[in-house]
């Protein structure tokens, strides 16, 4: 064999198991211990896309003839794309029942980085002829803008809670819902000085709602047992609601968290993955050219609701794509 080709293959065999080696590490810890660190809530965040560079270096551990190479990324990309099913694998199809169920149209948006544009949302939700918006980060100025340019009466309800961050600024950190219908029985659970969910009643005429808003802490900056906390006690007040009830908006976690993975465990419905839709990405939305590749978006429901219908909409300025679906009750 000539030295360079042998030189060439030692280099890409080298090249091969540094990266291979923390990929291997992080799929194990998956399994032993997930979300375990701000780096591994990361990594489990992005697990699909984590098959494409350990199949890579299963081919190339094939084309220079290194065994080891080869049968550990081989095992790597096994293991990622079972650890990856579940979410692909969600989808069902509708009930028959849908075509003649009462219907309402939710619009949510995480709107802290398009506050300068409420005109723009206001399209969007005219157009969609939302029913209920929900909005995370959206102060009362914004939220006055905005609804000052709906259709008259299509958000005429309004509940919120503006509270502060870490650092004591105001408006920075608002839930809010709007919506065609009564809104009651508004709770606020607040955690590390900042709104994590908005739980309310929409009475929809003949089939009350439980709605929560949601905006969870971001997993990173030392926040991390916060967005386990804030998940956690979702999930404990979420499923303790009798109602028909919409978990709606900005989690920051993926089907690759342990916390969301826990809200699907205990019978909600992931809209997006139900409709066959898990690549429906909503974040970074502003990262142009980039196309958005995070889904920590999300709609929920649990009891006699079904999302027809769900798409991303625009979300002006923002770095989230809000989203739009079409919710039915069912019999």
């Amino acid at each position: 064999m000539p030295l360079k080709v042998r030189t060439d293959r030692e280099i890409c065999h080298l090249l091969g198991w540094l990266v291979l080696g923390p990929l291997a590490f992080a799929t194990l810890a998956r399994v032993v211990a997930w979300d375990a660190s701000s780096a591994l809530v990361v990594f489990d965040a992005v697990l699909p896309f984590a098959v494409v560079p350990a199949a890579l270096l299963a081919v190339i551990g094939a084309l220079i003839q290194r065994r080891a190479l080869l049968g550990v990324a081989l095992v790597v990309t096994a293991s990622l794309l079972v650890l990856s099913r579940p979410e692909h694998a969600a989808a069902r199809p509708l009930p028959l029942v849908v075509a003649g169920a009462p219907k309402v149209v939710v619009f949510d948006a995480e709107v802290k980085a398009g506050r300068d544009h409420p005109a723009d949302y206001a399209r969007e939700i005219v157009a969609a002829r939302a029913d209920i918006v929900t909005l995370q980060q959206a102060t009362p100025r914004f939220v006055a803008a905005m609804r000052a340019r709906t259709t008259p009466g299509q958000l005429r309800y309004l509940t919120s809670f503006t509270g502060k961050d870490r650092i004591g600024a105001l408006e920075q950190s608002s839930l809010v819902v709007l919506s065609r219908y009564p809104i009651d029985h508004a709770h606020m659970t607040d955690l590390v000085d900042r709104p994590t969910f908005l739980s309310t009643l929409v009475r929809v005429p003949g089939h009350p709602l439980r709605l929560f808003d949601v905006h969870t802490a971001a997993p990173l900056g030392g926040n991390r047992g916060a967005w386990i906390d804030g998940l956690t006690r979702l999930r404990t007040a979420a499923g303790r609601s009798t109602a028909p009830t919409l978990v709606i908006g900005d989690f920051n976690a993926t089907w690759g968290n342990q916390g969301f993975r826990g809200l699907v465990a205990d019978g909600f419905v992931d809209a997006a993955a139900a409709r066959g839709l898990p690549d429906q990405f909503t974040w970074p939305n502003d990262a142009s050219p980039l196309p958005p590749f995070l889904r920590i978006d999300h709609v929920l429901t649990r009891g006699a609701l079904v999302v027809t219908h769900i798409r991303t909409g625009t979300g002006q300025g923002s770095d989230h794509r809000p989203l739009l679906a079409t919710v039915a009750f069912l019999p």
